[in-house]
């Protein structure tokens, strides 16, 4: 059954992994009945989170509302690593798609540099209509690459054209040759894909940038342009999602209840011990099933962010 779900202890199917960003889970999604460990496994922790309140003179319907605040914020915690999953699946699947539109950029601009001038100067001239109907978008591109494709057909000499060719639109596996119901050709040529399947932020980026550059006088040099473009737009790898999202949340909850993110100090043990805020932070992720621990080191960090920056004493000022 757990393998049907997207997280093993609640009832999510695990169809709705393509909607994780919009995704919205409640206490009320945890599955008490199939598992009575768990389900006493989370009511030893909301005991144990009421405990540290009350023992702060916090009155108990305000612990409670806390407790509930809390509980959400370790759920939308649990999700974060999904999260983070999904998007980083997405990206990886992007940046592939960028990766080989570089690539076949720069080989088609290669190859047509080896035709000679003559035949250039034909090809740049039916490009440059296109060039001049409009500025640079991905109708535009999507024009540009058609319309080469287009004129390789009748260019000379017929092998550079051929291979030219290739490089747009790849061949059809020799398994899908001559079988009923396949076309001849792909769809359409595989760069436009690679281009629609780049992300939407770098897609803009380029083209607003290849706008700035104006009308280009060399197919070849434009082609190399904006492969160079794309090539410094590659986006920074993501960092994996850490606890400091969740234990920030928990603080402003807790803020105005007095009970702040502090490490503590064993006198007898001399050594440093979980703080009344880490265990409140655990007793929380553990109610859910998560076996992690907010370290002291997590809530040094912490401090440190929150820490306002002191200004220096200026030798002018009275």
């Amino acid at each position: 059954m757990n393998n049907l779900r997207l997280l093993s202890r609640f009832r999510v199917s695990a169809k709705m992994r393509p909607y994780l960003l919009r995704l919205r889970l409640r206490g009320r999604d945890f599955d008490f009945g199939s598992n009575d460990i768990a389900a006493n496994e989370f009511t030893a922790c909301i005991d144990r989170m009421r405990e540290i309140l009350v023992r702060r003179s916090i009155p108990v319907v305000a612990a409670d509302k806390a407790i509930l605040m809390t509980l959400e914020a370790a759920v939308d915690h649990l999700l974060s690593q999904l999260r983070f999953d999904h998007l980083r699946h997405i990206d990886e699947q992007a940046n592939r798609s960028l990766d080989g539109l570089i690539s076949e950029l720069r080989a088609l601009g290669k190859a047509l540099s080896r035709f000679p001038p003559a035949s250039k100067g034909k090809l740049h001239k039916r490009v440059a209509v296109v060039f001049s109907r409009r500025p640079f978008d991905t109708e535009l591109f999507i024009e540009v690459i058609e319309t080469i494709t287009d004129a390789l057909r009748k260019l000379s000499p017929k092998r550079l054209a051929d291979h030219a060719r290739s490089i747009i639109v790849q061949p059809l596996p020799l398994t899908c040759k001559g079988v009923k119901g396949f076309p001849t050709e792909p769809r359409r040529p595989l760069i436009i894909d690679h281009w629609e399947s780049i992300t939407g932020a770098i897609r803009v980026e380029v083209e607003d940038l290849m706008q700035e550059s104006g009308r280009p006088t060399s197919l070849v040099g434009w082609l190399t342009s904006l492969a160079n473009t794309l090539d410094q737009k590659r986006p920074v790898r993501k960092r994996a999602p850490s606890d400091y999202r969740f234990i920030s949340r928990v603080e402003s909850i807790l803020g105005p209840l007095k009970l702040k993110p502090t490490r503590q100090y064993d006198a007898h043990a001399e050594r440093q011990v979980p703080s009344a805020f880490q265990r409140y932070c655990n007793a929380a992720l553990a109610a859910f099933g998560d076996d992690s621990r907010i370290s002291g080191r997590q809530i040094s960090n912490l401090q440190k962010r929150k820490r306002p920056i002191a200004l220096s004493k200026s030798p002018y000022r009275h």
